[in-house]
């Protein structure tokens, strides 16, 4: 299996990048986070592979960071959750962001991202939590994103909508910006927006 590329780029989309290594070009699926991140045509770059076979396809998907493969694998895993939904998934999302959502249990958050439903949201969670925080993803989970993913679950549970609830959320978080802050303080300064 091939489990790294290291080559030029030769072509470079949204969501795929072909990866010229020694006169062969491969190509490679990438979430647009990866692919944000691997530079230019003509620019070397090397990245992680998750290959997968089919009976009519062999398949490769490339990750900048072995947590994000790592991430990938796992979501994967997941009965329903095909690679399609996976790179869908840490498109949407950065890979530090994914694993606060689930840490956080905000099953609201994880079923608005593509692929992902009301039903198939709690079952990620309740596989991916023990295995999710054993990763050493950069920019780790920090207190700040886990009370704001709280706040807006909060905010949604008593009927707000998710654009509502995000946008006071997001303004009430700016506001307290450099101060410490406990959750209760920011649920009562996002409904104050949410009602303004």
């Amino acid at each position: 299996m091939i489990a790294n590329l290291n080559g030029k780029i030769l072509d470079k989309e949204s969501t795929k990048v072909i990866i010229d290594v020694n006169g062969v070009g491969y190509e490679v699926f990438a979430s647009t986070n990866t692919i944000s991140k691997i530079g230019e045509i003509s620019d070397k770059t090397s990245l992680f592979i998750v290959t997968i076979v089919r009976e009519d396809a062999l398949l490769l998907y490339g990750f900048v960071t072995k947590e994000e493969k790592m991430l990938f694998n796992m979501l994967i895993s997941i009965n329903k959750i095909g690679p399609k939904i996976a790179l869908g998934i840490l498109s949407a999302i950065s890979p530090s962001e994914l694993q606060s959502i689930v840490l956080s249990g905000n099953s609201h958050a994880l079923s608005k991202l593509p692929g992902i439903g009301a039903k198939t949201a709690p079952k990620i969670i309740l596989e991916l939590k023990d295995k999710i925080s054993k990763l050493n993803i950069e920019n780790n989970l920090n207190s700040s994103s886990i009370m704001i993913n709280e706040a807006i679950s909060a905010l949604v549970s008593l009927g707000y909508s998710s654009v509502l609830a995000q946008k006071s959320v997001m303004k009430a978080s700016e506001e307290f910006a450099e101060k410490e802050i406990n959750i209760e303080d920011l649920i009562r300064k996002s409904l104050k927006n949410a009602t303004k």
